[in-house]
């Protein structure tokens, strides 16, 4: 019997402003150095440049016949659009390693696409970080 503790899965707080688990996951992912207050300001301002987006353009966010009207559906689709189904990882099998592909746990899907997102969107220069993200 393993003598490991039992891992204690911690409740995420959901965010003040829209109520969501994944604004408050992608806030975390977003703050440096703790700063958490420019963080929100970040993914706030990300947040309402998809709402002036929708409400300028509102035919470009269809998708499969779907309609987004709100601007937490489109994010939520955009993140699913970018969550990895596998990932590879190397096997050692007698004397050689092997790259095998294995399939990944839901959370790590979306903790990759969130740090991505903010991998890739602080690399954007000469734009704010809310119009990068």
């Amino acid at each position: 019997m393993s003598r490991r503790a039992k891992k204690i899965e911690k409740r995420v707080t959901l965010d003040p402003k829209y109520n969501s688990e994944l604004v408050a996951h992608m806030i975390r992912v977003v703050m440096k150095d703790g700063k958490k207050t420019t963080a929100e300001k970040i993914v706030y301002g990300a947040i309402d440049k998809l709402k002036e987006a929708l409400e300028k353009n509102p035919e470009k966010f269809v998708k499969d016949e779907k309609q987004y009207t709100d601007a937490l559906e489109v994010l939520t689709a955009a993140i699913d659009q970018m969550k990895p189904q596998v990932e590879v990882k190397t096997r050692r099998v007698g004397g050689t390693t092997y790259p095998v592909p294995v399939p990944i746990a839901p959370n790590r899907q979306l903790s990759l696409a969130l740090r991505w997102t903010t991998t890739f969107a602080s690399g954007r220069h000469g734009m704010g970080m809310p119009a990068a993200v």
